[in-house]
């Protein structure tokens, strides 16, 4: 028996609260209470464990968005003279695309749920080594259980067999024909027919066709090269912003009961003040200072002079060039997107939220109904129309390189949220009526809604899949908040910032938000 677990017997019993693992992970962690005599020899060992978990972490959070990032390169490779392939051509070009996608998103989603296990065994190493309490982790045989897991999925298989097979089908029809440079009518004729695209409510195009032709349009014109120039001018500010926010040193987040000296040493913390359960790495940051995107304007002045625009057409190609600016930008600050801290305080908010229920978390009155209120917030997202869809949405932003599309995906899951929110709200009066009632003329319905209201539920819906960096997107979407977006919006943008603070400070499991302005924009 090891000096600490005799010093754990000899002391006055202590409640100890661990997180949750997944059934999954439980045989890769244990309490070892057959740890060395030497306790600095247990120590040093979990510190090793804690760190090699992180890095663990960090390589599949890497692989996931680089796998999500291959389709977007891909689409660019399609000949632009597609529409002059047969039919048979083009359905065999479309189908290899699809099992492309199919099987990278695959990856993307799998190693994001890796790197979320292994941030979790880390947080469970953060407790255990403030508790004292000798713990050992199976490295080798998880990352053999992430391995055979990826191995094993005979879907995914499939879909990589059927692209292969499929693209040596396709390289005779691509052998054939060598796309020529799109004209200023090409691209004013993909112009006008992308309009019909545009959110003429949030001024938002998706991405379209019309973004591959632009990009073309600008390599062929020696257009691509000042944008690089301007990339690089505005990457190195967004490198300044961010070094300039951290310059103080960050501090490992430990559990409130006092850990021993020796943990203090090993985690490099300083003594730990017992009001707070957690030290937050948010509270010793800067101010971000949003950067100048001037430059960038006039670029995009320029390319509209150059064609016939309507506000539909110019929305169009505002958003195509953002993406193509942000594209460049993410190929060498892709870094900068990465979190610069692990933030346990998050995931272990998360981890706990999840599990929690509305009533429990003190969310709003009126948002869920009497009988979702006593569900944990894991069981509402399997059983609740538009919820998971909501959550997928959050979710996926760790994944977008661009302020537009990472914002437009957090207004699709507020919108989720809204038709939730207003579909509870009736059930009192219609009772099961309301589930013959349509999207639409829910969504149409004017029904008081605050920003606290949205808040609670947004939080919350972050903790079930939260997005490997939330703090770099947060820092992401202040550093660029120079990009006019509509209230809408903008509106979104700050509910994400907002639940990441709260998650990233919270020291209290409840929610009791301060006062903010009512307005709902939707």
């Amino acid at each position: 028996m090891s000096k600490m677990i005799r010093k754990m017997q000899a002391k006055k019993p202590v409640q100890m609260t661990f997180p949750t693992l997944p059934n999954e992970l439980v045989k890769y962690v244990w309490f070892d209470p057959s740890e060395s005599e030497d306790d600095n020899v247990t120590f040093r060992k979990m510190k090793n464990s804690y760190d090699e978990m992180m890095k663990i972490a960090t390589e599949y959070a890497k692989k996931s968005f680089d796998e999500m990032m291959l389709s977007r390169e891909y689409e660019k490779e399609r000949p632009l003279d597609f529409h002059l392939y047969s039919e048979l051509e083009k359905f065999t070009i479309l189908k290899k695309e699809k099992y492309f996608f199919k099987y990278h998103h695959f990856c993307g989603t799998f190693y994001a749920k890796a790197s979320s296990f292994a941030n979790q065994i880390a947080n469970f190493l953060v407790h255990a080594i403030a508790f004292q309490v000798p713990t050992s982790v199976d490295i080798p045989g998880f990352k053999n259980y992430v391995t055979k897991q990826f191995d094993s999925n005979t879907d995914a298989k499939t879909d990589l067999f059927r692209y292969k097979s499929l693209n040596a089908k396709c390289q005779p029809i691509f052998s054939k024909s060598l796309p020529k440079p799109p004209s200023h009518g090409d691209v004013q004729s993909s112009l006008d027919e992308s309009a019909v695209y545009v959110n003429y409510s949030i001024h938002f195009c998706p991405q379209t066709v019309f973004d591959d032709i632009l990009y073309k349009y600008f390599k062929a014109n020696n257009k691509i090269e000042p944008i690089q120039e301007l990339a690089t001018t505005v990457g190195d500010q967004w490198q300044k912003c961010i070094e300039n926010a951290t310059q103080t040193t960050i501090q490992t987040p430990q559990p409130s009961n006092q850990p021993t000296k020796r943990s203090e040493k090993l985690l490099n913390i300083k003594e730990i003040d017992d009001t707070k359960n957690f030290i937050s790495p948010s509270e010793n940051r800067k101010a971000l200072v949003p950067i100048d995107l001037t430059q960038l304007k006039r670029f995009i002045d320029s390319t509209v002079s150059t064609f016939k625009t309507s506000d539909a057409t110019r929305t169009v190609i505002v958003c195509a060039i953002y993406r193509i600016f942000f594209d460049i930008l993410y190929m060498k600050y892709s870094h900068l997107l990465d979190d610069q801290f692990i933030s346990n305080l998050f995931f272990r908010n998360c981890n706990t939220f999840r599990t929690m229920t509305p009533n429990e978390l003190e969310i709003t009155e009126g948002i869920f109904t009497d009988q979702q209120k006593n569900q944990p917030f894991v069981s509402i997202d399997k059983t609740v129309d538009n919820f998971h869809s909501a959550v997928d949405c959050i979710m996926s932003v760790q994944f977008c390189v661009n302020p537009l599309d990472l914002v437009n995906s957090l207004f699709q899951s507020m919108q989720k949220f809204n038709i939730i929110m207003k579909r509870n709200s009736l059930e009192p009066k219609f009772g099961q009526l309301i589930s013959v009632i349509d999207e639409e003329t829910i969504a149409k319905l004017q029904l008081p809604t605050s920003f606290d209201d949205f808040f609670s539920i947004f939080y919350a819906a972050i903790t079930i899949e939260p997005p490997s960096n939330p703090m770099a997107i947060k820092d992401f979407l202040v550093a660029f908040s120079q990009l006019k977006m509509d209230p809408p919006m903008a509106y979104a943008a700050s509910l994400f910032s907002a639940g990441v603070s709260h998650l990233m400070s919270t020291k209290k499991m409840t929610f009791k938000p301060q006062p903010k302005d009512s307005g709902n924009p939707i």
